[in-house]
Parts: C-alpha cells; structure tokens; sequence
C-alpha cells in the first residue's frame, strides 16, 4: 500500500506540519496519476479541504499504524511544483516563520486550484467564479466540449480533450449523501483563447507620423523594438485597438490571430540582434556575469550602474548567452517597468520564447503565460515579485532589475524578499543572479564581500550624456530672506527659463501621506530621539513626540529650542496644494507667451486603469513647455528627450521619517529623480530644496558622492546597531479592541523574552511595545516589538519554535516579519 503526506491548505493548521493519507484504488481514480506537486481531495476532520503532496512512498516505511490513517479522496490537478520548489517553501516557511501551504500556494498557476464546497440537497453546488487550471492537451476549454486548437509545432491540429474535471451541478435530494459525498471538489475552467500578434512592416518602420499622431507614435516605436501581443499594448495605451486597425488599414502593421501565445512559427528561434555599441564598461559586465554563467557554482553579480548607463542590453546579451547554454532565465522588474518598450526589447530580441507575469494582465492573460512556462514553451519569464516562483525548469540566470526597489518585499505572510529567495535557488540550481540598480542598497553592497559575489560597475552613461548637475537650495535661508513660497528663488528662476525654451520640467513632491514631523523653518531642526539618532513622529491626538523604536516621548515644544522661534512647521502639502500654487505661479509670469500645461501625477489621478500611461502620453504630447508634477511613482522610469529640469520640492520627508532607512531612501531617491534630467543630447538641471543642506544624503546626493554616502551611513549603522550588522525581526500585533491587542503583545513578549533566555540569546536587543506609526487603520490597532540580534544568529530557527508553541487569541493576530523593510 503506498501512502502520502499531504500539507493540507488551511491557515490555522502546524506551520510545517504533514498528514499522512493512504492511497487507495478509489483515490487513483481521480482526474490524474497521484506524484509530488499534485492537488488532492483529502479529509479532515469532519469536512474535506485540499493539499498539495510533498511526498509519495510505501506503507512499510511508516511507523504509525496505517491501519487508522483515512484515505485520499481524489487527485485534483497534475503536479504543480517540483521536488526543489518543494524544498524552498519548506526554506520560506522556516525562515520567514511563516505557513506551509501559504509558501506553497505561491507556485499555484494563476487563478488558484478551486475549492473545496459542500453539497447542499438537490440544489446546484456553489463554488465561486470559475478560474483556471491547467487541463488535458494542454488547451484551456469548457467542460463537456471538443475544441480543435491550431498551432501545435509540427502545424498539425490537436484536438484538446475535455478536462474530467468538470462536476455534475446537482446531487439527488433522496436519500441524504453519505458522508463522503458531502464535500465535492469545484474545479476551475476556463474558455480558450486567441491571441493577436502585431509586427510592423518595412513600411511602417520607415513612416514618420504628424506630429499630432502622439499614440500613432507611440504605437510604432514600441513595435519596432519587436512583435507585441494587442493585450499588452492595450494595458498601456488607452483606446489602442482603434489605433491599431488605423495603421494596419495603412500597410504599416500586420496582425496574426494565433490560438495560444506560444504557438507562433518563430517560438525558439531568438533573435540575437544588437541594436546598440556596447562600450568597454557593458562588455566588462557581459564577460563577468557570463564567465560566472560558465562556471554553474552559484554566483551572483551586482551591476552598478548610473541611470541611462545600459543595464538592459547587458541583461539581454546575459540572458542570450544563457539560451545558447541550453539553459532558462527569470528577470524581475519592478512593476512600473513593464512598459511596452521594455517588453517588446525582450520580444524583439528573443522572439516569441518570453512570457510575462505581472499584475495589470487579468487572471486568464496570466494564466496562458504560465501554461507556456509550464509546458516548455517559453524560456524568458519577465514579471514582478511572483514571477520568481514559475514553473520554469534549467534555471540557470536570475536577473533582479532596480534591486533597492521596496516592492521585492512582501507585506504578506509569507513575508519574503525576493532577493534572498532568489539567491537560495541560485545556490541550490548552480544558477547566477544578477542584481542591477542605480543605487544598490547597502545589504546587497556589503553582501559583494562575501565569496562567490562579484560587484561591477557603469560609471558612465551609455550614450555619454553627463549627469546632470544638482543644485542644492536652503528653504531656512528662504525663509529668513522673506520669501514665503513653496518654490524657491533659484527652482523659480529655472523653471521660467526651462519653459521659455519651449523644454519640459518634473517637479517631485517627496511626501509620504502619514508622515508627520515638526521642523523649525527658521533653523531646520527636527526633533530627534535622545537613544536612537531617529525622528521623532508627531501624534495628532496627544500632541506629543515620539520615537517608534524606544518609545521615547516628549511634548511638542511651543518654540524651536535650539534658536527660539516659533515657527515650528509640521510638514505634509499634498500634491494638489502644490499643483494649485504653480499654477498661480506661471500664470504671473509675463515672460511666458503662452498657457503652461500641468500635468499631475499621484494616487488620485492615477487610480483608473491606462490613467498612468494616459497621463504620460499627455505630457509627452506637449510641443510646448510643459510640467509635469508627481510623488515617487515619477523618479524612475521616466526617459522623455526634452525634461532638461528636475525639481525636488521637499527632500527631507524621506530624511525624517522614524525609520534607520530613512537616510538611505532620500539618497536613493535623490539619485534616481535627478537621472530624469538631460539624457539627450539637452543638458539638464537639478534643483533640490531642503530644510537640511548639509546632512550627509543631501550633500553625497548632490556631489554623486555614493561612496561617502555609503562610508558615513554604514557608520551609523554599525554604531546603532542595525542591518547589515544586525539581524532585525519586526513582530507585528492587530486588533480591533486596542487594550486587548496590546496585552496579548505584551504577554507574548514576557514569554519571548524567558524563551530568549533559556536559549542563551543574552545579547539580544528587544524592545518594548509600542504602537505603530500608523496605530489605528481602518479600525484596527497595530503594535510591534522590535528585535535586534547578531548578524550571525540564528534568529528564525530561535523564534520558530517560539511562534510553533503560541496559542491563538480569538480577535488578535501576531505576524513576524523577519528582515523587515520598515518597521512603521
């Protein structure tokens, strides 16, 4: 008799912890063969859940008697993950102290794996909106229908079997089920579909649309980097299809209609073109990351390089060596990289052989990119955070594209970061990571130290353009000269000019909605903790100061204590504030001839979908002057010809926020907008105003000083005590009674700190509880306690055991962050 442990999928089940079910006759009867990876039906309890098998094997290696184990119901799906995806949830789960099933669910196909009802009497069985799974031939189709599907590689037709999984919808009311009828599966289904191709002619490559055409234009610039599917052009231009079949009508596109996305004739046929001069910098990071490719030992390479200095064409030379070795390639972006540009620079040189993975696709969209993954028709993956986890086999390059970017992290359990992840599975699969930014953050730079890790540099732009020089203004010193305006005399002075030139600008207001700190306008003193060299947050409710790390507390001071003024500000303009006093500004301006156009970009005007893009467009359209104003979601990304003026309105929002990554943020941050200016043959200008001019991320910033950023930082870290030095852990509580949330932390932290104890953890720093920065959202109320250990403690293998142990409080819930981004 064989037998199998299965990790069920249910949340409140051992983090770890396998059932052991018999397989019987009756549970091999199901929809496909049981293995590793397979979906199955099981009991437990009094209902029936589903799980995924982690291991298949005989009775006579079980010590428990089989006799009493309960049976597998029914094999729900082919295998989904494989035995090594299978060994990195278990490294998820143990490191990031997080649930089995939840790290296992991360390598599901798009859509999930349906779920489990019960059966009412007589009455059709109600299992939510269908989604998609993987099915028989390899073709998505309706339950009980034959569908022929073009486009198999030998070009003959195959002819898709209906999936067994389908469910009859009714169950006879007499007599009353058994009880093992009283939970059915509901599989998910889904309709096939076609795909549509678009490349463009020899016609189209040399026509030059009016200068009105702006999505003409735009439309044709990204088709000629490479063949694009209509969906993908469709998610960032808004009302593409009509300007699609305009230009098709004209000769200038062609569309093909293929039934899956990798069905197309040139599917493994790449296209090792090189459209630009690599200079000797790009060749010094090919030949490296190649020679680690070679070497198949697990390395990984950090490209760092300045904006605009050629990261994709070396990820794309790397990823061409990696086909040519036979094997496969993963490269994450963040997701507002995903632009049809960057896509079609991957189809265009790879063909038909990259599959994307991100959010803006709809499940059905994601789904067909994964069947492709799945059944070895695709080789490139390009997608966000949770591309990492695809079913791609022979990995053998990782690449990890604005690495510092916050969004590898995830806020979830389970709260991985998909940098270290990545590394596990390149040690484990011989594979080699590359990790590219502009400014890499302070982990990955000291993590180039250890051995097997290789750190190159492009100092230069490819194209030879300089960096733009940034010019730092003192808004005390505007202040005290009499000028009352958000803009300075000098960002003023710059933008008329830039406008008169008929050049564009890019205003960043630098804010962060619930970031609130006091700063003497006089002087520009923040409050500071006296232990933890931190901001001090200002709480609305009790009027008081406070430091989220210690809890230290003070009273917010009627005057500035270090020159008396009374002008203490507590900052946070939004961006419609702003927009309103430019626009008040330029129209004063009698040397400008004509009506400026504001183009505003933050959460609000980008909230409705192609708004991003629309707005974009818009300001890209102008043939005039224009400004184009925004939060962070404008400092990368951005590459328009002529923005010849960055302004930063208010650096030091970053700068003060109570977290020990402020500094490092401001300073990335800085970089990364000032690269938006001059990157054409234009020269461009960076205007930075701050209330703090002579704080080390202002002046490193402004002088590209990165090697003094980092010496002094780095510093400061090692003297607080915090990461790279440290191993941090964020323990989180939430509630919706606020004393009962903070006493069931406080109760855990007694037994934390007696576990601490007996471990022999004597140098470990815990903090008290305290509330959130932000304390109460959404009626709910958060605490944490902060942890800090040695770098070279074990400090998930401690805790794990700790969490495993803890009895759950009905209305509270404890998470544990391990490695935290922030700590707010």
């Amino acid at each position: 008799m064989k037998l199998a442990d299965v990790i069920v999928d249910v949340a409140s089940a051992c983090l770890e912890s396998t059932y052991t079910y018999r397989v019987n006759d009756t549970s091999e009867q199901g929809d496909y063969p049981l293995e590793v990876g397979c979906v199955v039906m099981v009991p437990l309890g009094a209902r029936s859940v589903l799980g995924f098998v982690a291991r298949v094997y005989t009775a006579d290696t079980c010590a428990c008697p089989v006799k009493r184990l309960r049976s597998i119901q029914r094999v729900c799906s082919q295998p989904y993950f494989t035995q090594l995806q299978l060994q990195c949830a278990y490294y998820m789960a143990r490191y990031y102290i997080a649930p089995l099933s939840a790290c296992i669910r991360l390598f599901m196909p798009p859509g999930g794996v349906g779920k489990v009802v019960r059966a009412p009497h007589g009455e059709p069985v109600a299992g939510g909106a269908p989604t998609p799974v993987p099915v028989a031939g390899g073709t998505p189709v309706i339950p009980g229908e034959e569908c022929v599907v073009d486009g198999a590689r030998d070009g003959a037709s195959v002819l898709a079997t209906p999936p067994v999984l389908s469910i009859d919808t009714t169950l006879p009311s007499a007599p009353a089920p058994a009880p093992s009828r009283a939970w059915i599966y509901r599989g998910p289904v889904m309709h096939a579909q076609q795909d549509t191709w678009l490349e463009i002619t020899p016609e189209g490559a040399a026509y030059a649309p009016p200068r009105n055409a702006h999505r003409q234009s735009a439309l044709l610039d990204a088709l000629r980097a490479g063949p694009l599917l209509l969906s993908e052009l469709a998610l960032q231009f808004d009302r593409a299809t009509s300007t699609v079949n305009s230009l098709v009508k004209k000769g200038f596109i062609t569309k093909t209609v293929q039934a899956h996305s990798y069905a197309l004739s040139n599917v493994n046929q790449p296209h090792y073109t090189r459209p630009f001069q690599l200079n000797e910098h790009q060749h010094a990071a090919i030949s490296c990351i190649t020679q680690c490719m070679d070497s198949a030992c697990g390395q990984a390479v950090v490209v760092d390089g300045v904006t605009g200095s050629g990261k994709t064409e070396v990820y794309l030379e790397a990823i061409a060596h990696c086909l040519q070795a036979g094997k496969n390639a993963i490269v994450l972006v963040p997701e507002i990289s995903l632009t049809p540009q960057t896509v079609a620079r991957f189809r265009g040189r790879f063909g038909n052989m990259v599959a994307l993975l991100h959010s803006r696709l709809t499940t059905k969209e994601r789904f067909e990119q994964w069947q492709s993954i799945y059944q070895h028709h695709a080789r490139v993956v390009v997608g966000a955070r949770s591309a990492l986890f695809c079913p791609l086999r022979d990995i053998g390059l990782i690449i990890i594209d604005e690495e510092h970017v916050e969004t590898y992290k995830q806020e979830a359990a389970p709260r991985y970061h998909a940098r270290d992840v990545a590394w596990w599975m390149a040690q484990q699969t011989a594979a080699t990571l590359v990790l590219g930014s502009a400014t890499p953050s302070l982990e990955t730079l000291e993590a180039v130290k250890r051995e097997n890790w290789h750190h190159v540099k492009l100092a230069t732009r490819a194209n030879g353009a300089p960096m733009p020089p940034i010019t730092v203004v003192d808004m005390a010193a505007e202040f005290g000269g009499g000028s009352r305006s958000m803009f300075s005399r000098t960002l003023q002075q710059a933008l008329v000019h830039t406008l008169q030139h008929n050049h564009k600008a890019v205003l960043m207001l630098n804010q962060r909605g619930f970031a609130r700190f006091v700063l003497c306008r006089d002087c520009g003193y923040t409050p500071e903790c006296t232990h933890c060299s931190t901001k001090l947050t200002f709480h609305e409710v009790n009027h008081r100061l406070m430091c989220h790390h210690c809890g230290y507390s003070a009273p917010l001071p009627a005057v500035c204590p270090v020159c008396k003024s009374p002008y203490l500000k507590k900052f946070g303009a939004g961006t419609q504030r702003v927009e309103a006093e430019l626009r008040s500004f330029l129209s004063q301006q009698i040397e400008l001839t004509y009506e400026v156009p504001v183009v505003r970009m933050d959460a609000d005007t980008t909230s409705a979908r192609y708004a991003h893009e629309r707005l974009l467009d818009e300001f890209a359209s102008f043939e005039t002057g224009a400004v184009l104003l925004g939060t962070q979601m404008i400092a990368k990304g951005l590459d328009f010809k002529d923005v010849t003026l960055v302004g930063i309105i208010n650096a030091d929002t970053t700068l003060n926020l109570p977290d020990y990554r402020s500094h490092e943020r401001t300073f990335n941050l800085i970089e990364q907008v000032a690269g938006r200016a001059g990157r054409d043959v234009l020269p461009g200008r960076v205007i930075l105003q701050t209330y703090n001019p002579h704080t080390l991320p202002i002046q490193a910033a402004a002088h590209y000083d990165r090697s003094a950023f980092i010496t002094g930082e780095l510093e400061k870290r090692r003297q607080f005590g915090y990461p790279p030095f440290t191993s941090c852990v964020n323990i989180l509580a939430w509630g919706a009674q606020k004393e009962a949330t903070r006493h069931v932390l406080e109760q855990f932290r007694v037994v934390l700190m007696d576990h601490l104890a007996s471990k022999g953890c004597t140098t470990w720093w815990v903090s008290d509880v305290l509330a959130c920065v932000l304390e109460k959202v959404r009626e709910i109320y958060r605490f944490h306690i902060f942890i800090k250990a040695p770098r070279e403690a074990a400090v998930s293998a401690v805790l794990y055991e700790l969490v495993r142990k803890r009895k759950t409080v009905a209305g509270v819930n404890i998470a544990i962050d391990v490695d935290p981004l922030s700590v707010m």
